[in-house]
Formats: C-alpha cells, sequence, structure tokens
C-alpha cells in the first residue's frame, strides 16, 4: 500500500441509499439461527444467539452474483450493520459491476434488539475500563461498557466459524470496518489479537473514551510485537470538521467536540502507529476534508473496499 497518496484525500461525495427490504424466513443451518431473506436478491438475514456474549446479534449477509472462486470470497465484516450494511451493499455492488473490485462477501454485525442499539454497542465496542472512568465526563450510563474481549471472543469463536460453515469466504482475505464506537473496537482489535483479519479499517475513532483508555493497548502493543511477514493492511480514517460544530449549535455540543479531539487523537495515534519500525507496522492515515462525524461514513466505506479489494487488471 502507497502511504503517500492516502494522506489527505479528497473523494467525491456519495449519495446516501436506501433498501427497502421485504423477507422470507428460511433454515441456514443447524446451528442456532433464523435466517430472513430478501425476494430476488443476494441479501439474507440471520439472527445468531451468542453462548459468550448472551446477546441475539442481527445479521446482514450479502452474497456476489457469481460462483465463488476457488480460494472463495474475500470478506469485509461491518459494525453497527443498520448504518453500514446497506452503505456498503449498495456501494460494493456498483463497484464490482465496473469491475473495480473483487466479488465479496460482506456481513453487517447489529442486533435484534434496534431499541437497545446505544447501549449495546456501548457494551460491545469498548475496551475494558481505566481505573478513572468515573472521571470521564463523557461517558454516560456506559458504566456496563468493556466488552470488547467478549465481542471479539464472539466474532472469532462463533460468527466467523457460522459464515464459514455456510459460505465459501477465503480465510486470508478477511477485514473489519468500524466508525466511532466501532472504529474503536476496530483498534482494540487490531492491538490485541492482530491475525483476527488480514485488513482492517478504524474510521473516526472514539479514541477519546475512557480517557483514551486504548492508547494503553497500543503501547503495550508496540512493546511486545515482533516483526511479521504478514503485516495487516491497515487504515485510520477522520473527518475534517469532526472537532468543530456549526456556529448555531449549542454550546455543549461545541465543547464535546473540541474537547473530543477526535482529529487531534486519530492524528497522534497514526504518527505513534508509523513511527515504529516498518516491519511492525503499515498504517494509511486519511483526513477526509469538510466533512463531520456522520458524512464521512460513506466516503470511508468506498476507501475500505477500494483499497482492500481492488482488483488487479
Amino acid at each position: 500500500m502507497d502511504l503517500n497518496h492516502l494522506i489527505r484525500i479528497k473523494t467525491p461525495k456519495i449519495s446516501h441509499f436506501l433498501l427497502i427490504m421485504l423477507f422470507i424466513i428460511q433454515p441456514i443451518s443447524s446451528l442456532s439461527a433464523k435466517t430472513t431473506e430478501i425476494e430476488n436478491s443476494h441479501i439474507k438475514q440471520v439472527m445468531l444467539q451468542s453462548k459468550i456474549t448472551h446477546q441475539s446479534y442481527a445479521l446482514s449477509i450479502y452474497t456476489p452474483n457469481q460462483p465463488a472462486p476457488k480460494k472463495g470470497f474475500p470478506i469485509l465484516y461491518l459494525l453497527d450493520g443498520h448504518l453500514t450494511f446497506p452503505l456498503a451493499q449498495k456501494i460494493a455492488d456498483n463497484l464490482i459491476n465496473e469491475n473495480q473490485i473483487k466479488p465479496i462477501i460482506i456481513v453487517g454485525i447489529d442486533y435484534t434488539e434496534q431499541s437497545q442499539w446505544i447501549n449495546l454497542r456501548a457494551q460491545d465496542y469498548t475496551p475494558p475500563h481505566n481505573t478513572t472512568i468515573t472521571n470521564d465526563p463523557f461517558i454516560k450510563g456506559e458504566a456496563n461498557g468493556g466488552g470488547a474481549p467478549l465481542f471479539l471472543s464472539f466474532i472469532n469463536k462463533e460468527l466467523k466459524p457460522f459464515i464459514e460453515q455456510n459460505f465459501h469466504v477465503n480465510p486470508k482475505q478477511q477485514a473489519i470496518f468500524g466508525h466511532s464506537y466501532g472504529g474503536l473496537f476496530t483498534l482494540y482489535t487490531r492491538f490485541t489479537q492482530p491475525d483476527s483479519f488480514q485488513y482492517y479499517y478504524a474510521a473516526s475513532p472514539s479514541i477519546w473514551w475512557d480517557n483514551k483508555v486504548i492508547m494503553q493497548t497500543v503501547d503495550q502493543f508496540m512493546r511486545n510485537t515482533s516483526p511479521s511477514s504478514s503485516i495487516p493492511k491497515f487504515i485510520i480514517s477522520v473527518g475534517s470538521l469532526e472537532q468543530t460544530a456549526p456556529d448555531n449549535s449549542p454550546n455543549e455540543r461545541k465543547q464535546k467536540l473540541i474537547k473530543r479531539k477526535q482529529v487531534n487523537n486519530a492524528t497522534v495515534l497514526a504518527n505513534q502507529l508509523n513511527s515504529a519500525t516498518p516491519d511492525k507496522l503499515l498504517t494509511a492515515f486519511i483526513i477526509f476534508p469538510d466533512q463531520n462525524h456522520g458524512t464521512v461514513i460513506p466516503l470511508a466505506i468506498e476507501q475500505a473496499l477500494m483499497h482492500f479489494f481492488k482488483k488487479s487488471h
């Protein structure tokens, strides 16, 4: 990956897409799961009960409209699936049809209890707590966070085997994409179990969470990781406007954005990682001009698809 041309890339805006889904329930495997298949499409929805986290997950699964290659399809796992999956599926469809990326499988991970989405993601996507959590003014109602180790165990020990049992997947071409808290979880995975995926994309990661406890994981990773011949591709991105709010925004929101230091934190982390020997880390850092915390999502998804799964011509 050429790092130089990834810094401060300007990317055309992508319009948001809405998919209207009609469901027909069908079985998928002997595992405790229930499948919902969209009529006349290559999208399935699966409800999967985890014995590790004791949560029920709603999976949206997109498969290409063609036979799998001999080694299986590359695969992209998305956090916050109800937000990211419709975008990724539509963008990937267009890029595959234009012969720009390889045909891939996409798995959006979400919750069956959508009304509890905010609390459940705060539990699953956040690292173990710092002892100073009570001093963090930005965490409200998240005393039960810190569930990233269990959620990562669910992905590696339950979700991946389930997907590989039911779909032809290339285990050497697996990517994860997370935004915000999802980006924080992507960092946590990269630094604690780097062999989980070959490609990592942390979009607008919430590095500020719990007094930047994730940085302890980074420090430990950089001390203990030995050079490896199989270095995962790793991209961190952020919108240039994530530390600023419109003039008409409430003062509380302005202060929150300033104190969370989304752009500064991402920049510092990327610089720290790239200061390590190239044998250990290869981190691309992207700042999307004129984009905020929400508008970066489709741009980041397109970047992930293009840089991880670009087709060789």
